[in-house]
């Protein structure tokens, strides 16, 4: 399947309305997945590709990564652990992927609330599963 984008840079393409092939993964596309702020592509060899606002995490590059990324950028982590990807969600601030075995895992902003009162008030209340409200 060969993937095709348009719209407004804030999802990381910068096309100005026009339509654009991914060409980086042409003929490997066995899913792509659209948020509000990021969108995703999941290869048929089970790679997960990210792209868009990078805030909180949400991206998989890690915490530190705060720019836009603009093309389709292969997450490492799993690569590196030998872990095959078979479905990913997009919320606004966090990602959740699903592997080949059956395993979650999620990444981005760990807390619904941005001021440090309603965090510390509402800890239990974390949007990642984690048992804590940190951006992972």
């Amino acid at each position: 399947m060969t993937a095709f984008t348009w719209g407004a840079s804030h999802n990381g393409w910068t096309g100005k309305g026009k339509v654009g092939k991914i060409s980086c993964l042409e003929d490997q596309v066995q899913k792509i997945e659209v948020g509000p702020k990021h969108s995703a592509i999941v290869t048929d060899e089970g790679d997960l590709y990210v792209w868009g606002d990078a805030q909180y995490g949400k991206l998989g590059l890690g915490v530190g990564c705060s720019k836009t990324v603009e093309t389709p950028t292969k997450v490492p982590f799993f690569a590196k652990h030998g872990i095959k990807v078979k479905d990913v969600v997009l919320e606004a601030n966090h990602t959740i992927v699903l592997d080949t075995e059956g395993r979650v895992y999620t990444f981005g902003r760990g807390s619904y609330f941005s001021n440090f009162f309603l965090k510390l008030l509402f800890s239990k209340y974390v949007a990642l599963g984690h048992p804590d409200s940190q951006n992972v």
